[in-house]
């Protein structure tokens, strides 16, 4: 069966992807093993793939979209994909991202049979693997909470300090859920990054209700080096601050230190030269992070807009693409 012939199609999945052949397998393998398997329906928007993507996705039952590299975006590419699906609810992932259970999907499903609710956000995690940094390995310490956010429309959400703005809108097409009928109203803009983000908080400013449930997660994760990291980081910091004028605080340089040392020490299952490669890895990540918001600030307090964007321009030009180690 073609999977677009698929009846009764209850979720659909839209994954963008570049060059992801070493990681698109794992995605698809946890995506069909999924109990709302029967019920999906997948696409890729691959955008200029040069490796061997197309014929990895080609061992699963899913429906590839093509389109020219210069022509990807953020936002518009994912509404793209919207409109080549057809199921009630629509599904967002990224290539390098695998769900850890078999319900995830069936979790974030279940939220909608509230009618206010339009989107739903899980999370991200890292899972205990050598390959990954073990400062960030997932270290669960209590159970998560599930949490619905809803806002009197045109006089809740608006009246909220930016900053406390800014934390509501937290979201996440990693691992998010929509339904479809509220991505029509409220499509992703045209953006270079966070459009997540700011649909997260267009939704909120109409009154409708949005769901972060931490219990369904996604194993993601990047190979955080000096320069993806200033780079992420600073056009982390443009997006917040063109969406909600809220300069980043300072990064607890000292105190990440700390703790980054006291796990390392701790963990048993790294060896003492993993220790001190990780270590230095780890530090790089901090200072690029560090760096990349000492410069915003500085930037971004001119309250210059030509001045911020050309800073964005000169410092990022587009989004790093992620990478696992010796990639």
């Amino acid at each position: 069966m073609n999977p677009s012939d698929k009846p009764d199609v209850l979720v659909s999945v839209v994954i963008p992807v570049k060059n992801g052949a070493s990681t698109i397998g794992e995605c698809l393998e946890a995506l069909f093993a999924q109990t709302l398997a029967p019920r999906m329906e997948v696409v890729l928007i691959d955008s200029g793939s040069t490796d061997d993507t197309a014929a990895v996705a080609a061992r699963f039952p899913v429906r590839v979209i093509t389109i020219p590299t210069e022509s990807f975006n953020h936002g518009l590419t994912r509404n793209l994909g919207v409109e080549n699906t057809k199921g009630g609810l629509v599904y967002f992932t990224v290539q390098d991202a695998r769900l850890s259970a078999t319900d995830a999907l069936e979790r974030m499903a279940g939220h909608f049979g509230d009618s206010a609710i339009m989107g739903v956000c899980g999370r991200q995690a890292i899972p205990w693997e050598k390959d990954k940094n073990p400062v960030q390995w997932h270290r669960p310490v209590s159970q998560p909470e599930i949490t619905r956010y809803q806002f009197p429309e045109s006089t809740g959400f608006i009246s909220l300090p930016p900053s406390r703005q800014s934390q509501l809108s937290a979201w996440d097409n990693v691992n998010a859920m929509y339904r479809r009928s509220a991505l029509q109203q409220e499509p992703f803009i045209r953006t270079d990054f966070a459009e997540d983000m700011y649909w997260a908080k267009s939704a909120l400013e109409k009154g409708w209700a949005i769901v972060h449930d931490p219990t369904a997660f996604t194993w993601h994760y990047h190979h955080r080096e000096f320069s993806y990291s200033f780079r992420s980081t600073f056009i982390f910091h443009y997006s917040v601050y063109s969406y909600f004028k809220v300069l980043p605080g300072y990064p607890p340089l000292f105190a990440s230190l700390k703790d980054m040392v006291l796990v390392l020490w701790r963990e048993q299952r790294v060896g003492f030269r993993e220790k001190i490669y990780w270590f230095r890895h780890s530090v790089a990540d901090l200072w690029g992070k560090t760096y990349a918001t000492l410069i915003f600030r500085r930037v971004a307090r001119s309250g210059d807009n030509s001045r911020i964007r050309n800073a964005y321009e000169k410092y990022c030009g587009q989004v790093p693409l992620g990478r696992l180690k010796g990639q």
